[in-house]
């Protein structure tokens, strides 16, 4: 089903000194994954809808300098600050494949650095080292039309909060017969990037290709291509974001994404966190930074869909502004404490009466927690997951032969009125910045329209996978099943995109019933 997708952007003059900012619109479709399983029962999607995250604890000295919170006093946070900034330089020497060096605020208020090593984040404001993602974008597929080049080439883009490169199918790829690709000889802005010596990029010379590009798959799969440089256009008023690097897949080995409606991906988290040589820009990045937007937002109010169908979600993204037409009450505010992905602290979890997690947090129960439009459902720690799936009335643990996407399952009829009179499950309840915020608790469901074969778990009949499943045992990933009934803001901090300033806004909505 189609909606909306508004987009407050810049109808103004080529100097900026006098702007006036329109709200566009651009269509958005909802397509779900389907066929879950075969008609044999075996599971068509498992790989799709794992996790995509992995999580490390980050050495001894910086947790202990990070989490645990002593020494308060300032010359102790000065000398803290310090010894961090020397370990990343003298370390910054040994391991060339170390960049994009950031200096934030932890949590404490003490100034600390981060930085990419092998791939990974070595997230030191947040105290753990993460993994670059997966894509998965599992659940559904919620699909933003944008243009690309000159006389914009429209695909159906994903828009993912928790990676930074944005990618597009190539003329050299992949499922022409039913999917829209870019092709760069139709567009004169277009030019192939490359890296100088030092690692710098800039437009390649006529005739030279493109840097090398990769990125690996939640599903197993790999996707190869190269970096070029073009226009972005968004919205019905063709609002432009020029010459921002755009990655052209040529091949993908080791998995099919020819079932899938999308043709692309644009990563909206720091671009910092990319690894690909020569960093990257993000259109919500540049933006920000070039005035373009009215203020540096990201609204997501996204529209479950159908739970009898899975068909019929929707809503709207919107840049430049709070989205506030279905907003209840005010935005509650949080820092991102990471500065590369949309991350930060809750102050408590609960499940009914039981505590799941509270500030400061322990080690097997961590109030970290990350925003990710890319992620299906909730993926949280192992003891976490197992305290609310216990007190799903009804809910299994599916024997790990059983070739499903996730163990946890939970009676389809989960949150239904009349089911609900007898089952009593209680509410699940995310705090942050000091207010409540819960799902319906049909929406402790995923895909209650498609249950689990029977004959896969032993006969059981009507079970459903829950929406609470296990991911990184050191963050809480919050997934579309929480997005998508809440108002979701992302805050690039201001025009200089000031890492410290950034922030992450939750808002009830007036067009969902939580209880």
């Amino acid at each position: 089903m189609k909606s909306t997708f508004a987009l407050a952007g810049l109808a103004a003059t080529a100097t900026l000194t006098t702007v006036v900012y329109a709200k566009q619109q651009l269509e958005v479709s909802h397509e779900p994954l389907s066929g879950f399983f075969a008609a044999d029962g075996t599971p068509s999607h498992p790989k799709f809808l794992a996790s995509r995250w992995e999580t490390s604890e980050l050495p001894l000295d910086f947790r202990k300098r990070d989490i645990s919170g002593a020494g308060s006093k300032r010359s102790d946070k000065a000398c803290r600050s310090e010894r961090g900034k020397q370990h990343a330089k003298d370390h910054h020497g040994q391991f060339k494949d170390r960049h994009s060096i950031r200096e934030t605020l932890d949590h404490l208020g003490n100034t600390v650095s981060s930085w990419i090593e092998g791939g990974k984040m070595h997230d030191h404001s947040m105290g753990i080292v993460i993994n670059k993602a997966t894509d998965n974008s599992a659940d559904n597929e919620w699909l933003v039309n944008v243009g690309f080049g000159t006389r914009a080439q429209k695909l159906k883009m994903v828009f993912d909060s928790g990676s930074s490169d944005t990618w597009v199918y190539s003329p050299a790829c992949c499922y022409a017969n039913n999917h829209t690709f870019f092709d760069p000889a139709r567009s004169s802005t277009y030019h192939n990037r490359t890296v100088d010596a030092s690692g710098n990029p800039q437009v390649a010379a006529a005739g030279t290709p493109g840097q090398a590009w990769s990125y690996s798959y939640g599903s197993g799969s790999t996707s190869n291509g190269y970096v070029g440089i073009d226009d972005f256009t968004f919205g019905q008023q063709r609002l432009k974001v020029e010459q921002l690097p755009l990655a052209l897949i040529t091949s993908i080995t080791g998995g099919s994404r020819a079932s899938r409606g999308m043709e692309g991906l644009v990563g909206l988290s720091s671009g910092s966190g990319s690894s690909t040589q020569g960093g990257w820009t993000t259109p919500f990045e540049a933006m920000s930074s070039r005035g373009q937007i009215a203020e540096t937002y990201l609204t997501a109010t996204l529209r479950k869909a159908d739970r009898n169908t899975g068909k019929g979600g929707g809503g709207r993204y919107t840049f430049g502004e709070i989205d506030d037409e279905l907003l209840d009450g005010n935005i509650t505010w949080t820092r991102a404490l990471s500065p590369y992905l949309w991350a930060g602290y809750f102050d408590q979890m609960t499940m009914g009466d039981t505590l799941l997690a509270k500030a400061p947090g322990t080690a097997d129960r961590p109030q970290r927690f990350m925003i990710d439009t890319g992620s299906a459902v909730f993926y949280l720690p192992s003891p976490i997951v197992a305290d609310i799936n216990n007190q799903i009335k009804g809910s299994y643990v599916a024997d790990q032969s059983s070739g499903l996407a996730f163990p946890y399952l939970v009676p389809c009829d989960t949150g239904l009125k009349h089911y609900e009179r007898k089952a009593k499950n209680p509410t699940f309840n995310l705090q942050v910045g000091g207010t409540n915020f819960t799902i319906p608790k049909e929406d402790y469901v995923f895909y209650a329209n498609e249950p689990i074969p029977p004959a896969t778990i032993g006969g059981r009949k009507n079970m459903c996978y829950s929406a609470f499943q296990t991911g990184p045992a050191q963050i809480s990933i919050i997934g579309l099943s929480f997005i998508k009934n809440h108002v979701v803001v992302l805050d690039q901090g201001g025009r200089n995109l000031t890492v410290s300033a950034r922030r992450i806004g939750l808002g009830q909505r007036k067009d969902v019933r939580y209880e």
